[in-house]
């Protein structure tokens, strides 16, 4: 239940914030966001979610309306039924997780679903084919001698190991000085101290005697984890190690295998036990499974089926990732879009600018032509004006002779 209040809180926190931006109180400043239409859209794609059947559900229980989550008239979620609600969590516990959450079903025990994302296709029927299981790493020993007809004498000079795990690197590890008359022992003793070291000691090493049915056998360390980063070592370097002694220094370390196959017919990637739906494929993009099948387990057909259910909380959450995704997402989008108006904008008024630049520089040309031809005509106009000046001063003396 309280799992429920908490996804009702935040998506009412995101209702209401969403209100707030549409929200416009006179005498003061509208709010950023007043009066888009992006998030008016967001608001009517989140309540479509909370509102739709969540296909995959075989029970009633398959809307929040009957577990008794209804939207209030303030446009927030409310238990406003918690008899409905309580009795739908006694009486169907599994239908109410996957009306909230993502879910997978298989057929096969060995394929478990782990996730999925806003791209992988749901209420749909993956086949999953499964074309090498994931193992795990390890190394193996030379060939030794039962220690029960030729015991192990171990003491100060030959009692020491050092692993390297996975890429990690144990402690110095001490055997106990003593003789071992048997495999049974050696290996106890090797799987103890092993467990017991505080580096690698929680990395689920299993230490085994492989018989080779002749009288010998070897020592094989295999490690806890699967895939091709699973492998195990040992550190040469150390001192007094039981390594000839067990035949260690002649085996060699053996890497792990990941995973592969096809989920829906569609390329996908392993990583250990993990399989994913590979970015872009058109069905199964952000699917994971986990495939503890084993090679005995492969078939040459599909090694079983799984449906996948989105529930209500599912959705939304992928839709709000959608949502803010960095550069795909709406919000991005539309930064993006506003930036670019914002540049072409800058740029036309750089135009604009430039061209009314270069039309000053012409009307000051055109204005300093027509200041030097009007200072040219006045020079003219008053040697015109000196010259009649002096004809008629020149005629009137004429006239008085």
């Amino acid at each position: 239940r309280s799992k429920v209040e908490s996804f009702i809180k935040s998506y009412n926190d995101v209702v209401q914030f969403i209100d707030a931006q549409n929200t416009y109180t006179e005498g003061k400043d509208a709010p950023p966001l007043f009066g888009d239409t992006t998030v008016w859209s967001i608001t009517n794609s989140m309540r479509r979610n909370i509102g739709s059947v969540v296909d995959g559900i075989d029970s009633k229980y398959n809307q929040l309306y009957a577990v008794g989550i209804r939207t209030k008239a303030d446009g927030t979620l409310g238990i406003v039924d918690s008899s409905r609600f309580e009795d739908a969590l006694r009486d169907s516990l599994d239908d109410v997780i996957a009306l909230f959450t993502s879910t997978g079903k298989s057929t096969n025990s060995g394929i478990e679903y782990l996730s999925s994302n806003e791209a992988t296709k749901d209420d749909y029927e993956f086949n999953i084919d499964i074309t090498q299981a994931a193992t795990k790493g390890g190394f193996k020993g030379g060939s030794l001698n039962d220690p029960s007809t030729a015991n192990i004498i171990l003491d100060d000079t030959n009692n020491r190991i050092k692993l390297k795990v996975d890429g990690l690197l144990s402690d110095e590890i001490l055997l106990t000085a003593r003789t071992y008359t048997s495999s049974d022992e050696i290996i106890e003793e090797l799987q103890e101290k092993i467990n017991n070291d505080s580096k690698v000691g929680n990395r689920s090493i299993v230490v085994e005697w492989v018989d080779n049915g002749d009288g010998t056998g070897y020592i094989d360390f295999k490690s806890g984890s699967y895939g091709s980063s699973s492998k195990i070592e040992m550190d040469t370097a150390i001192q007094d190690s039981v390594y000839n002694i067990l035949s260690l220094d002649g085996g060699t370390y053996y890497k792990g295998l990941d995973v592969e196959g096809t989920i829906n017919g569609e390329e996908a990637k392993g990583k250990g036990q993990i399989l994913s739906g590979l970015e872009d494929n058109e069905t199964t993009e952000g699917i994971q499974l986990k495939i503890t099948l084993t090679d005995a387990d492969l078939t040459d057909g599909f090694e079983g089926t799984l449906s996948v259910t989105k529930g209500v909380a599912s959705k939304q959450a992928e839709f709000i990732r959608s949502v803010t995704k960095s550069t795909t997402g709406i919000f991005d989008r539309k930064i993006s879009s506003e930036q670019k108006q914002i540049e072409n904008m800058t740029n036309r008024i750089a135009d604009i600018d430039e061209r009314l630049t270069l039309r000053r520089e012409f009307l000051f040309s055109q204005f300093y032509d027509m200041e030097t031809a009007l200072s040219k005509l006045n020079s003219e106009s008053e040697f015109l004006t000196n010259q009649l000046a002096g004809i008629n001063l020149n005629w009137k003396s004429s006239n008085n002779r």
